[in-house]
């Protein structure tokens, strides 16, 4: 049986109707319920064509395929769409034989099968109409608001589906098969958003969509002086779990911090026991970038290496709090870290640019950052410029000075020089002396 995934997209959903509507064509009696049929069929190939049209626009905007893939998510209604159509396109297939003959004289469908039947097409077919809105957020409210009905009427169509195939033991298991997938995706699609959920009750920051930025900015080839650097390594094998990073404004802390975080992710992918977590932080941002905040970003991103489950303290947590109406505390939170950390062998943070967060934050960061790496071994990375309050917290601790060296400097703009005017593009000297003069003015930044 081919999984529903790959069978009820748009395409194959237009191909399913475009044969039952041959096949009505070809029956015989039931002049009405034939017409009621074919009538349903058509509208939704006819919507569904303008979905696809708007999706394979190349000038349409990415909002379309985003309603399209909403359609054909689990439970939604491209799957009990295809599974409706299934089953009349099995009544109505024609036989081989002398069987086929006297099939075709009479109507395979009593009016109260058809009548559910159609039923089913209409209350998909209205969520089609939806689509057309092009508001995926809408259309996914109104399938979640429908889920319950839906699921009711499905199960008296699977008591329908046994009742006009008792006799077809292969065809009903086909069917079966298909709507337990349907069932199955829902109990995922369930778990999923029942994790989302807990996911943003921990932490709405992302840091990942700013991490993403600075890596694509990033000269590739650029800073394997810092990954090379006795310190850097002594941090990564735990010899000395703590590693501060500081420099002058321009030096290039955050992206080698991004580095740091990518170097760290694929020395550890695939290890289920190693978690990595990381925080940009932006001084323009210091009103929601709090101590508690940060630390539950932290959090979140920890948690989120369990998936698909949560740890069970975290839905614990999560469900007294939600029962009472109320949010982490922050002592809540630092002791939920500690919890969570210990569920794991090894556990890498990157924090940069801790100087640009207000003192108040920036102290108890510190404090609570510092504590875990005490308790738990956690290796801590973090970049700042060598303000004396923040170098006296990492006294007596490995310290790295982050400067831009030359040859990154010089890759960094041979790799730009394409961005100049055509009379540089083909003097070969003419670029090297705007490298090397460059270089020698910019002093590390």
């Amino acid at each position: 049986m081919e999984p529903l995934g790959a069978t009820a997209s748009i395409v194959a959903v237009l191909e399913l109707s475009g044969r039952i509507v041959k096949y009505v064509n070809a029956a015989a009696g039931s002049l009405e319920s034939r017409r009621q049929v074919r009538h349903e069929v058509r509208a939704c190939q006819s919507l569904l064509q303008q979905l696809k049209d708007e999706a394979d626009d190349s000038e349409a905007s990415r909002r379309w395929i985003e309603t399209v893939k909403t359609l054909e998510a689990p439970n939604a209604p491209l799957g009990r769409l295809f599974l409706t159509l299934r089953i009349i396109e099995i009544k109505l297939a024609p036989r081989k034989g002398f069987k086929q003959t006297l099939d075709m004289l009479k109507w395979p469908f009593t009016e109260t099968e058809i009548q559910k039947l159609l039923a089913a097409v209409e209350r998909e077919k209205s969520l089609l109409l939806l689509a057309l809105e092009n508001d995926s957020r809408k259309l996914l409210v109104e399938i979640r608001s429908r889920s319950a009905e839906n699921s009711r009427q499905l199960s008296e169509l699977i008591a329908l589906t046994g009742e006009i195939f008792e006799h077809n033991e292969a065809k009903l298991s086909h069917l079966t098969g298909l709507v337990e997938q349907l069932h199955g995706r829902q109990d995922d699609r369930d778990a999923a958003h029942d994790r989302d959920l807990v996911l943003d009750w921990l932490s709405s920051i992302d840091f990942a969509i700013q991490h993403d930025d600075i890596r694509t900015r990033r000269q590739p080839g650029t800073g394997k002086w810092f990954l090379d650097q006795p310190q850097f390594q002594n941090w990564m094998r735990g010899e000395s779990p703590v590693l501060f990073c500081h420099g002058v404004p321009g030096a290039g802390k955050t992206f080698l911090a991004s580095l740091a975080i990518d170097y760290v992710a694929e020395r550890f992918c695939g290890n289920a026991d190693v978690s990595m977590s990381y925080v940009y932080l932006n001084f323009r941002q210091q009103h929601e970038q709090n101590e508690r905040a940060i630390l539950s970003s932290i959090l979140r991103q920890l948690v989120q290496r369990f998936a698909p489950g949560l740890p069970a303290v975290v839905k614990a947590l999560y469900d007294h709090h939600h029962n009472q109406g109320t949010r982490l505390t922050f002592q809540e939170v630092v002791e939920l870290l500690n919890k969570v950390i210990s569920l794991f062998s090894d556990t890498f943070i990157v924090v940069d640019a801790i100087d640009e967060a207000t003192m108040v934050c920036r102290d108890k960061l510190l404090v609570e950052l510092l504590g875990l790496r005490l308790n738990l071994g956690v290796k801590i990375l973090v970049t700042a410029r060598l303000i004396p309050d923040i170098a006296t917290s990492f006294e007596g601790m490995p310290s790295l000075e982050i400067r831009a060296t030359r040859s990154d400097i010089e890759q960094f703009l041979h790799g730009h020089m394409t961005d100049l005017l055509p009379f540089v593009r083909t003097r070969g000297e003419l670029q090297q002396q705007i490298s090397r003069d460059i270089a020698d003015a910019v002093d590390g930044m």
